[in-house]
């Protein structure tokens, strides 16, 4: 397994950063000009900072909730912690998932404060952090798309009431499955699974998630539900401050769309900027609202929830660097 260090220094992973960030760099440009500079700027002049304020307010509770379960899983996955230096390892992740490619970097970069901790130990919890925010995203993203496909007239209220039934029926019944199998990480389905060569980890992984008891999995979901929520709303909250006379739940619906399909995409740029952004667009133009809402909503987005606690993880790492 690579350390660290190695990350920064492979030629190849270098050459693939510098790649994403020219392609981000031509994409956003591209999205600008396709929007427009000027109106862009029209729009967030006359937008709503009422309800710009009060998304961006909806940060401290997401990080707290990000901290949260970060504390959870590094307590039950590895050992008990400081809060601070939990606090740390998030943080750092922030910062090393922003710059890397496909955001690998944050399975390494929160090992960082954790130095007590194995770092395969803390890439589990880590992977397992991010697996835990798949349900309620497939969740309410699939309910939302659903009430944008009736709103299109692509479904009828016969078939959308169907699917709010059946939807989360099958889902729970998928994940039911999936817990099961990781319960009985004795089976002979793991055991064929772990003699697959680049699978051959899977079995100490299945082992190392058996750790977590059917309350703390409680929990995580509960966790990792609520911050979607907030997410979501933290979104829908800033489209309705770019066009304050659209209609919320349309806000909410256009918010919760983009942020299920942009995970259907490859990371190919930095913090998948431009990725939402013509989502974003896509979406509010369904609803007869100007390109530019979904560009400036999106971007916004990225900067409070991404780049703010990328630059505090920055801040993070250069204190470490100085002591």
């Amino acid at each position: 397994m690579k350390s660290i260090k190695e990350i920064f220094e492979n030629k190849r992973e270098k050459l693939f950063l510098v790649f994403k960030i020219i392609f981000t760099l031509a994409f956003v440009a591209y999205l600008l000009y396709y929007v427009k500079l000027k109106t862009i700027e029209q729009t967030f002049i006359k937008s709503d900072f009422s309800f710009l304020i009060l998304g961006i307010l909806l940060l401290p509770f997401d990080l707290l909730l990000l901290f949260k379960r970060w504390e959870l899983l590094v307590n039950s996955l590895m050992g008990k912690a400081p809060k601070s230096k939990i606090a740390s390892s998030l943080f750092h992740g922030f910062a090393g998932g922003l710059i890397t490619p496909l955001r690998a970097g944050e399975y390494f970069i929160r090992k960082i404060p954790l130095p007590d901790f194995k770092l395969k130990d803390v890439m589990i919890g880590t992977f397992t952090d991010k697996m835990f925010l798949i349900p309620p995203q497939l969740l309410l993203g699939g309910i939302f798309l659903f009430f944008f496909l009736f709103k299109k007239e692509i479904i009828s209220s016969t078939i959308l009431f169907a699917l709010l039934l059946i939807f989360p029926f099958i889902l729970f019944l998928l994940f039911f499955v999936a817990y099961f199998l990781i319960k009985n990480s004795k089976s002979a389905l793991v055991k064929k699974i772990s003699n697959v060569k680049f699978l051959e980890r899977m079995e100490y992984f299945i082992a190392k998630i058996n750790f977590l008891n059917p309350r703390q999995i409680t929990k995580l979901f509960l966790l990792s539900l609520f911050l979607y929520l907030t997410y979501s709303t933290q979104f829908a909250l800033f489209i309705k401050s770019m066009s304050p006379t659209a209609n919320f739940f349309d806000c909410l619906i256009i918010s919760n769309s983009v942020l299920l399909l942009k995970n259907f995409l490859p990371l190919i740029t930095m913090g998948e900027l431009g990725v939402r952004e013509a989502f974003s667009i896509y979406f509010v133009k369904q609803f007869n609202l100007p390109a530019s809402v979904g560009f400036n909503a999106a971007f916004i987005i990225f900067v409070v929830n991404l780049l703010i606690p990328s630059l505090i993880g920055y801040i993070f790492i250069l204190r470490e660097k100085r002591w």
